[in-house]
Order: structure tokens, then C-alpha cells, then sequence
């Protein structure tokens, strides 16, 4: 019995480490999936009036199990930092 309340907690650990790896994983397949979708609307949509709002709509379309709002805010962020006379989004 003492061998198994040694054992325990390291498999314990082992195995909740694997299963986080696992939750990890998916986000960033989901996250990559999505950005994959937006850059691809983004090339179809060169002649639509806000080429950017579609790619966003896309993004967050394509998202998946993850936090929109989240996802949101970082890809405004974004694009503030690349476009600074950008103020509304």
C-alpha cells in the first residue's frame, strides 16, 4: 500500500498533464483552422467594400469551440497596431 501512495500522485500528474496537452492542442488546431479560413477569405475578397470585416467574420466564424470575445479582442488589437490611425473597429 505504501508503494501505491508513492505511485499515485506522480501518475495522477502524469495523467492530468496529458489530458491539459490535450485541451492545448486543440485551441491551437481550432485557432489555426480559423486564421487559415480569414487568410483565404481575405484573397477571395479583394472587391468586396470592407475586405477586412469579412475576414473578421470569417475568423470568428471559423473559431470553433474557442472565446470569440476573446479572439476578438486580440485581433483588434492587431489591427489597430498595424493600421494606428485606425480608432473604431
Amino acid at each position: 500500500m505504501a508503494e501505491l501512495a508513492l505511485v499515485l500522485p506522480v501518475l495522477l500528474v502524469l495523467l492530468l498533464g496529458i489530458a491539459q496537452f490535450g485541451v492545448v492542442f486543440n485551441n491551437y488546431v481550432s485557432l489555426t483552422d480559423a486564421v487559415r479560413a480569414g487568410a483565404r477569405q481575405g484573397a477571395v475578397s479583394r472587391n468586396v467594400s470592407d475586405p477586412s470585416g469579412a475576414c473578421r467574420a470569417r475568423v470568428l466564424a471559423s473559431a470553433g469551440s474557442l472565446n470569440t470575445t476573446e479572439l476578438g479582442k486580440t485581433f483588434l488589437a492587431r489591427s489597430r497596431l498595424s493600421n494606428p490611425e485606425r480608432t473604431s473597429p
